[in-house]
């Protein structure tokens, strides 16, 4: 929406008229404005729109980007859309890292801030979220005095509260490792304790000694897959079966085989085995020659005396005394004191034990406290905590057991905090690609999809489907993976700045099989070996980019709702909003050849800007601006002469 400010309130009819007849569902408008509240909501009231706030907010710290006017019931075919009024927030740049730029420096700060909390281990903890945020395993990897950039410090910052609300590193970096594999940790999977790590030893003991090399095995509540991978990757002709009875664990498990590697070997089946079919689900597998577990033991008293510091966000389990500085050649071992909150089972769900009837209550907790699309947001959590996409696929008398309720709690207590659902849940659609989503990595956009869907149109009717594309802030993969699903003979390169993005790319392309079509880097634009960096691929037929855009001014003022996760990177375009653009627009000679063309999403009013800025610039030639669903002016179109 264009700026109230540049407009004036002469326009305010025209503006509020179009959102009323044209845009699906509850229209929310965002105005900047230097009109007083008492004409505008005269303005507004004639039209049939609230104002919702109109607080101060002129020093906000935070960043967000235009709301989209898509419902979150837009699509069919069991895609999710896009949830209306869900936009993000900018971690605050205030003192906490704002002068503290040198690895050195951010390790005592946040050192110091974990022993003010009482965090367990706080050196160990400051150590591994800052390695981890500069694409590193242990910090001795950094020189002392490496300088981290803004952006990075804000990745930084965010992560360590996180660890101040203690929870567990192994799911702030998202992986830990057992014995020598490096495996992904995720929420609310448990975290495999170094007694595993014996137990494992164990039983490769036990099977080399009695020459069950071509064997196979049972692991009976798998987890994150710790023990059945290590088994596999100590013999590599053994077979194995993973059970769990929570679909997030064999998820899991599943995806750190693939990982390594390892996924031929290792079948993966979500059962309970206190269900009367469980021997009839692994018939086909039976007789093992070893079963193994590592179970819940925990006695329930015992669980509800454990001290405050092993509060943490899941089931309780043992606490181990092991030191994180236990184990050398980089291994990270295991941070003392870390284990895992049983969540509250009080009257919050207590009597909720049906799918309709949790529905029914978290959608009104969530109404209550100002949540945008309650039900929806209430729906998507549940379904996900089960195992399922949409709600309608889960019958609405369907039994939730406490530990799902659990599940669902807890993330539903992320949602309160106004975490948008595509991080709760650690997914999103994307036409009909289902993308993983991770903080602080910007989510995709309907209009995007748009985007992919033009570029995709050019593709086929210029026959390029054996060609090759450049996609410029990458993010999450989104525009990439689409074409190449699309077409199955072209190839791609994705980049993005930021290492996060680009970790997140490559996994989204493994997980869908198009790795191999899709070369992925960490290149900053704005360096000056950019072209070199990628002279082995050039030239490219197309460039695609939803680069950012949206000016400063405009991130500085917008309203409350729309603060979130996401990276300030992703959106800040500068004080116009085309400064990344500017760059896009003089690289393009250099990637594309005569003829190629330079694909941009962009914000409102910048199409005629864009205009202007290649009218002096004989290389490139501006073809043509495409409308969005909301026909407003969002696409453009350029070509290299």
């Amino acid at each position: 929406m264009k700026s109230l400010q540049r407009q004036g309130c002469y326009k305010l009819h025209q503006i509020t008229k179009f959102i009323t007849g044209n845009i699906i569902g509850h229209p929310y408008l965002l105005i900047k404005a230097k009109k007083s509240t008492r004409i505008i909501n005269h303005c507004l009231s004639e039209v049939s729109i609230r104002t919702v706030s109109t607080a101060s907010i002129h020093h906000r710290k935070y960043v967000t980007v235009l709301l989209s006017a898509i419902q979150g019931t837009k699509y069919s075919n069991g895609h999710r859309g896009w949830l209306f009024k869900q936009s993000v927030k900018l971690f605050s740049t205030d003192t906490m890292c704002e002068n503290q730029s040198d690895v050195k420096e951010l390790s005592k700060l946040w050192t110091k801030k974990f022993e003010e909390i009482g965090v367990s281990e706080p050196q160990t903890s400051a150590e591994l979220i800052i390695a981890h945020a500069l694409g590193k395993k242990m910090m001795h990897e950094v020189p002392t005095e490496y300088t981290v950039d803004l952006s990075t410090n804000l990745v930084i910052q965010e992560l360590c509260q996180r660890r101040l609300q203690r929870v567990p590193v192994q799911y702030i970096i998202g992986e830990w490792d057992f014995h020598d594999l490096v495996l992904k940790m995720k929420e609310p999977v448990f975290i495999p304790r170094p007694e595993t790590e014996e137990l494992a030893d164990f039983v490769c003991d036990y099977i080399r000694s009695n020459n069950l090399q071509n064997g196979k095995f049972l692991d009976i509540g798998c987890g994150s897959g710790a023990i059945s991978l290590h088994v596999l990757n100590s013999f590599k002709t053994i077979t194995g079966v993973a059970i769990d009875k929570h679909n997030h664990a064999c998820d899991l498990t599943k995806e750190n085989a693939r990982n390594l590697g390892l996924n031929k070997r290792l079948n993966v089946y979500q059962i309970d085995i206190f269900q009367k079919d469980t021997v009839e689900k692994l018939q086909e597998y039976l007789p093992f020659d070893v079963v193994i577990s590592n179970p819940p033991y925990i006695p329930t008293l015992d669980i509800d005396n454990l001290e405050p510091e092993v509060e943490r966000n899941y089931w309780t389990v043992l606490l181990s005394t092991i030191q994180g500085t236990k184990y050398s050649d980089g291994h990270r071992g295991w941070l003392n004191k870390q284990s895992v909150k049983l969540l509250s089972t009080g009257t919050l769900f207590e009597n909720q034990s049906d799918v309709k009837e949790l529905s029914k209550l978290w959608t009104k907790k969530f109404e209550e406290e100002g949540v945008s699309e309650p039900q929806t947001s209430a729906e998507l959590i549940i379904a996900h905590a089960l195992g399922k996409k949409m709600l309608h696929e889960v019958s609405p008398e369907c039994t939730v057991d406490l530990s799902t309720n659990l599940v669902i709690q807890e993330l539903c207590q992320r949602r309160l905090q106004r975490v948008p659902v595509q991080y709760v849940i650690g997914e999103w659609d994307f036409h009909d690609l289902v993308l993983k989503m991770k903080e602080p990595v910007f989510i995709p956009r309907p209009e995007t999809e748009e985007l992919a869907d033009f570029v995709c149109d050019y593709i086929k009717s210029k026959n390029l489907q054996n060609g090759k594309f450049l996609d410029i802030g990458c993010g999450s993969g989104a525009i990439s993976l689409h074409i190449l699903n699309s077409f199955k003979t072209i190839t791609g390169v994705a980049i993005d700045k930021h290492n996060h993005a680009c970790d997140l790319t490559k996994e989204n392309a493994r997980n869908l099989e198009l790795n191999k079509q899709l070369n992925v880097h960490q290149i900053d634009i704005f360096q000056k070996d950019t072209v070199a960096k990628l002279q082995e691929y050039l030239p490219f037929d197309v460039v695609i980019s939803n680069p950012p855009y949206i000016p400063t001014l405009d991130i500085d003022n917008l309203e409350p709702e729309v603060e979130r996760y996401e990276s300030r990177d992703a959106l800040n375009g500068g004080k116009d909003g085309l400064d990344v653009v500017r760059q896009i627009l003089y690289l393009a000679p250099q990637f594309l050849s005569v003829g190629g063309q330079i694909w941009l999403e962009v914000y409102l009013d910048e199409p005629e800007m864009i205009k202007e800025l290649v009218k002096e610039n004989k290389s490139i030639k501006y073809l043509t601006t495409l409308k969005d669903f909301t026909k407003r002016d969002r696409f453009c179109v350029l070509q290299v002469q």
